[in-house]
């Protein structure tokens, strides 16, 4: 297990690190307004990744935890309609901010590909392949920061094509290496259960993004939606750990869900201590986080006549139970029941509407700033704690 999770953490960090490196780069060297189109896009991408790709890892995770997936090879569902949607996603995007043909064509076939990458890299970490997932995300980072730095040395900037080039061919020698050990058969599979799981990451795409797509209706000011994108980068700093133990633990979770068992059936003392350092985790980094950010001076200083630390520490305190959510959910994803997940995260959402409109109503000392944090807070609570009740009624009833 101490290799797994060391294996899956070097994976984790680099999956991670890329994007941050290209940002840390692209905001020195790219022309602003191309880097904005890049900033825009990948925020996109988060979007139509968990709608339209997470089905697919999902449908496969729920096949491998009930014994189909005993044979190891990359078998990818509804590759097809994935492909059309993902076409279409790019057109939509491309046609509203009015880029080129080319450019969009270059969207479309680093998304197909980005999708084929993660779609590998559950399949190695679900068939104790860690080592190939590692190396794998360690050959994409190292190829498109060799780039990079290639075409800013010789150029002395970066375009949004030769980005976009650059991304393409990192993820193409990792699929022709894969062929070697894997066989890619295309299957269809039970369109009911993607539109269900599409529709759960469309609800997730909610509770994770909600406040920013209606902070005019909650009353926050574009400067304080600035602060508060900020206060949630660094409460959600610790989604690295969290990532870790995913894909370390995630294998076995759902081959207990497939038998009947208990999620945690079978866990060794030191992987549920683990979990328990996770809440401890969550509450000190984002806060050493946020120190380092200003002993290293690279907080705005309009940001710092608001409470860091007590906005930081509400966030975090959902987290900590938020965090958890992502260990429920193989139970619902199992046994088909993502329907009841879409429900919960709906209520959470609209729970979060009214509740903040209320302290900001009801709570005249309380601002509008404030009362958005609260809610937030409150709001992904709901989701783990009425997901793991559900859960909890449910297997107690089988056991009966």
């Amino acid at each position: 297990m101490k290799k797994s999770l060391l294996l899956n953490t070097i994976g984790s960090v680099t999956d991670k690190g890329l994007p941050f490196f290209i940002v840390f780069i692209a905001n020195k060297y790219m022309n602003t307004d191309e880097f904005g189109f890049w900033a825009l896009y990948a925020q996109y991408q988060i979007a139509v990744s968990t709608i339209i790709f997470s089905p697919i890892y999902n449908k496969f995770m729920r096949k491998f935890g009930v014994g189909e997936e005993s044979v190891i090879n990359l078998k990818i569902y509804h590759f097809k309609l994935v492909s059309v949607l993902t076409l279409i996603s790019a057109f939509l995007f491309g046609y509203f901010y009015n880029i080129s043909i080319i450019d969009m064509i270059l969207l479309f076939l680093y998304s197909l590909l980005f999708v084929l990458y993660n779609y590998l890299s559950i399949q190695f970490r679900f068939f104790s392949k860690e080592l190939y997932y590692a190396t794998h995300s360690l050959l994409r980072l190292f190829l498109v920061a060799a780039g990079i730095v290639s075409v800013i040395y010789i150029y002395g900037s970066l375009k949004l094509e030769v980005l976009l080039w650059l991304l393409i061919l990192s993820h193409i020698p990792i699929l022709i290496a894969s062929i070697k050990y894997l066989s890619i058969i295309i299957k269809k599979g039970d369109v009911l259960e993607y539109i269900h799981l599409a529709g759960y990451g469309t609800t997730s795409t909610l509770i994770n993004g909600v406040e920013k797509f209606t902070y005019s209706i909650v009353g926050l000011s574009l400067t304080e939606l600035g602060y508060y994108n900020l206060v949630y980068t660094l409460s959600s700093s610790p989604t690295i750990l969290v990532e870790t133990l995913k894909k370390t633990f995630h294998p076995d979770i759902y081959k207990n869900v497939g038998k009947g068992k208990s999620i945690l059936s079978g866990f060794s003392k030191l992987s549920k201590m683990l979990l328990l350092l996770l809440a401890v985790g969550q509450l000190i980094i984002p806060i050493v986080a946020y120190y380092m950010l200003t002993y290293l001076n690279l907080i705005n200083e309009e940001f710092y006549k608001y409470p860091f630390v007590t906005d930081i520490l509400i966030l975090s305190f959902g987290f900590v139970l938020y965090n958890y959510f992502h260990f429920v959910n193989p139970y619902y994803f199992g046994n088909k029941k993502s329907p009841v997940l879409i429900i919960i995260q709906l209520f959470s959402v609209t729970v979060f509407i009214l509740f903040s409109l209320m302290l900001a109503l009801f709570f005249t000392d309380l601002n509008s700033l404030r009362s958005v944090v609260i809610s937030k807070s409150v709001m992904i609570s709901l989701v783990f704690i009425l997901s793991f009740t559900f859960y909890k009624v449910t297997t107690a009833r089988k056991t009966k």
